[in-house]
Formats: structure tokens, C-alpha cells, sequence
């Protein structure tokens, strides 16, 4: 799980550091895949989450972004009473 989360955060820091500057008034597209976990008490299973987002630069350093996120997380505990829960 560590190597994981570490190839993560390199991952991540490669992607920033080769990211373009926007100039102001221009409009990119950012797709992501990640892992979401839950806390204990939501008796939800970590799962895959997919997103994609649409940024407009307000500057050469701040920009606004909408971002849809989309994940299915299963019940945690098999002797749940409820099947599968959908998450949006």
C-alpha cells in the first residue's frame, strides 16, 4: 500500500511540474482517476473513482474549475440487509 500511495504522489507532482500555464481566458480539460475511501461508519467498500473537470484561467496562476466525480461503492459487510449502494 505505501509503494502505492508513493508512486501516487509522484505521480502527481511529475503532472503539475510538466502542466502548461494557462494564459487568462483559456479553458483545459482535466481527467483524473483516484481511490476513494470511506469512513467506518458508512459500511461502504473503498472503491475507483473517475472524474473529469473543466478549468477556465482567471490568471497565469488562478483559475476556476467544475469537476464531476463518479464512484460505486459495494456494502462493506456481506450480511447487510441492503445491497449495493450507488454513489454520484
Amino acid at each position: 500500500m505505501k509503494k502505492m500511495l508513493n508512486g501516487i504522489a509522484v505521480a502527481a507532482v511529475a503532472t503539475i511540474a510538466a502542466a502548461p500555464v494557462l494564459a487568462e481566458g483559456q479553458w483545459r480539460l482535466n481527467p483524473a482517476i483516484g481511490y476513494q475511501g470511506f469512513d467506518g461508519e458508512r459500511d461502504l467498500d473503498n472503491s475507483a473513482t473517475v472524474a473529469i473537470g473543466l478549468e477556465k484561467a482567471l490568471s497565469s496562476q488562478w483559475g476556476v474549475e467544475a469537476k464531476y466525480m463518479f464512484t460505486t461503492a459495494d456494502r462493506k459487510y456481506a450480511n447487510s440487509s441492503v445491497g449495493d449502494a450507488e454513489l454520484e
